[in-house]
């Protein structure tokens, strides 16, 4: 049985805000102050990676961001995986969550 997705979007739409709480191995939130946020996603079975710039939600310590989806990113219907790329201060590079992808149903269109 496939995993369910984590966020539901329908194709062209332009107005999802993924939101997630960004954690470390133990649980705890990532102190974002300072970072550049991304988010990334491509088709499961691979294809174009699509997404850009992502927001820090929070003061930094909190760990919260979001991402805007756009009309590229909801352009074809699918399912897709995704994480956001966080760039520390002092150029530390890591991916959240680092412990598997977020899954995103692009549902088709009816019309």
């Amino acid at each position: 049985m496939s995993p369910l997705p984590d966020y539901y979007v329908s194709q062209g739409d332009k107005s999802l805000v993924l939101r997630r709480v960004l954690q470390d191995a133990r649980g705890s939130a990532v102190d974002l102050a300072g970072a550049v946020i991304s988010f990334w996603h491509e088709p499961i079975e691979g294809g174009t990676v699509r997404g850009g710039s992502a927001v820090n939600e929070s003061s930094g310590t909190a760990g919260q961001v979001a991402y805007t989806f756009g009309t590229a990113d909801t352009a074809t219907a699918g399912l897709r995986v995704g994480e956001f790329e966080v760039t520390f201060q002092g150029g530390a590079v890591q991916t959240f969550p680092n412990d598997q992808k977020l899954l995103v149903l692009v549902t088709e269109q009816i019309q």
